[in-house]
């Protein structure tokens, strides 16, 4: 694959305090690749004005819904630190916080709304992909519940790439290319979204599984596997890796 120069956002990781390993491994990645970042949890968010220092925000697969996301460790009577002290040094290298309960709440959510209004690009990947629908970044997106056998603990499957042009497949040349199923939402919108939005879809059923355990493979037939959709209140479009004008958010489920 060639390579060239290109103009790296500004960009943060987004991370709750109560999922850190997914998390751990997309910092890998960009670790090995060089790739500059800041690590950023619930106390940055609700500091506010985003925009000013990020250009993109990825959040990775790390809970199990949009709501843990939001609310993140439940509040107990007393609050629970994460910090450096004399009896644990090693704690608090990487982010640390006076009370890592409490999540984000509805006041961390409507910063993620001003970043998308100042033009600001959201990632989320897996499970983390139905926080936009859940509360309403994307309200023309919605998600859906899959059959009731519905069991897939990280299988190997074959997802369509729909729109090989665009920057995220940069490198493939395959149009159908296999990817691990991430346990994200199944989303549901509308037509002529579908057709437009949509970037790589699931196959779906039983030849598309290639390794692991998938049982309900035909609950993602035809489903979105990466949806791009403008954000906020912007109207202009824009292109990754430097947004500008519209917020905009990439969702992945795979």
């Amino acid at each position: 694959m060639s390579k060239h120069d290109a103009i790296l956002p500004r960009l943060a990781i987004f991370s709750t305090w109560a999922g850190t390993q997914d998390v751990g491994w997309v910092r890998y990645t960009f670790d090995q690749y060089q790739v500059p970042y800041d690590l950023i949890f619930k106390e940055r968010v609700l500091q506010g004005n985003l925009a000013k220092d990020y250009d993109l925000i990825l959040i990775p697969n790390q809970v199990r819904s949009g709501k843990a996301l939001v609310f993140g460790i439940p509040k107990e009577d007393k609050p629970l630190a994460y910090e450096k002290t004399d009896k644990f040094k090693f704690l608090g290298d990487y982010g640390s916080s006076p009370d890592i309960s409490g999540g984000m709440g509805a006041a961390g959510v409507a910063e993620f709304q001003k970043f998308l209004d100042a033009g600001g690009l959201l990632v989320t990947l897996g499970t983390s992909s139905a926080f936009p629908p859940d509360f309403a970044l994307t309200p023309t997106i919605d998600t859906s519940n899959p059959g009731a056998r519905f069991y897939a603990p990280g299988p190997i499957v074959e997802a369509d790439i729909l729109h090989p042009e665009n920057p995220i497949f940069y490198g493939y040349s395959a149009k159908t290319v296999p990817v691990r199923y991430a346990n994200g939402p199944l989303f549901r919108m509308s037509e002529e979204m579908d057709k437009n939005d949509v970037l790589m879809r699931f196959p779906g059923g039983e030849k598309s599984v290639l390794s692991g355990l998938f049982n309900g493979s035909d609950d993602i037939k035809g489903r979105a596997a990466v949806v791009v959709t403008p954000a906020g209140k912007a109207k202009s479009s824009c292109s990754p890796p430097t947004p500008s004008g519209a917020g905009r958010i990439w969702a992945s489920t795979a």
